[in-house]
């Protein structure tokens, strides 16, 4: 019995992990196409100071990644590229905010980025309804806080 609580106990440490760490880690995947980006990740929350959950960690990797994938794709165009990634920790929760100085998204078309199929763009139109719901399966929420045409997009997630 002994022996499989440990294995239990080994295996629930597999999925201990701090938002920050997977976020992260989704961005070390794109490192050959952030050659000409500027990553600014100075506000996330130092080592010391973030909060560890428990995370189906492949899932909210691919979470972020759909994120970030936006993010680069909307800064092909831009003069000086910039992703910015923050994180605090409020009630309880992490707050990271993904955001970036590119094309923006459009008013028209904001209240349907979150819907299956619907993309603005030659995809699927699956990345960010996919993102939304592995980040509310993990009880955390997903949402558009800013977009201005030519200005930038910023998502935050809770989790």
């Amino acid at each position: 019995l002994l022996r499989r609580v440990a294995r239990l106990v080994n295996l629930l440490e597999d999925y201990r992990v701090t938002p920050e760490a997977i976020l992260l880690e989704a961005l070390e995947s794109f490192e050959d196409q952030t050659n000409s980006i500027v990553i600014n990740h100075t506000g996330l929350q130092l080592e010391n100071e973030r909060q560890e959950g428990f995370y189906r960690k492949t899932e909210v990797v691919d979470a972020f990644r759909n994120l970030i994938t936006n993010a680069i794709e909307s800064l092909r165009e831009t003069d000086h590229p910039t992703l910015t990634l923050t994180s605090q920790v409020s009630g309880g929760n992490t707050v990271i905010r993904i955001s970036d100085n590119g094309r923006g998204i459009d008013e028209g078309v904001r209240e349907r980025i979150f819907e299956d199929g619907y993309s603005t763009k030659d995809s699927t139109g699956f990345g960010l309804a996919y993102a939304k719901r592995i980040i509310e399966a993990h009880s955390g929420s997903l949402r558009l806080v800013d977009s201005v045409s030519d200005a930038g997009t910023m998502f935050e997630v809770i989790i």
